[in-house]
């Protein structure tokens, strides 16, 4: 089991009005923390929840998105191996 917290940032204007020298807004910030559960080689269980501010060109908060994922992923043995050996390479 393993967890794991990811952060973002975008910001779709940089700058200011020129009228009211305010700063154009537009952005979006998001919070994603997981989980990650790999029962046997090739199989891994993901529980991710985001939560997302979005601002408009004002800075008036726009939207507040939640949201669950689950994914569940099941790679053959074959191309767990791959992934195994080029790890192994890339680590010494």
């Amino acid at each position: 089991m393993s967890a794991g917290a990811r952060a973002e940032y975008v910001d779709f204007n940089v700058g200011s009005f020129s009228s009211t020298d305010r700063p154009i807004r537009d952005d979006v910030v998001a919070v994603v923390p997981g989980l990650t559960f790999r029962p046997v080689p090739g199989t891994v269980f993901k529980l991710n929840y985001r939560r997302q501010w979005t601002r408009d060109l004002l800075g008036n908060l726009a939207a507040r998105l939640g949201g669950i994922r689950w994914e569940w992923r099941r790679i053959s043995e074959a191309a767990f191996t791959r992934q195994r050996h080029a790890d192994a390479s890339l680590a010494g």
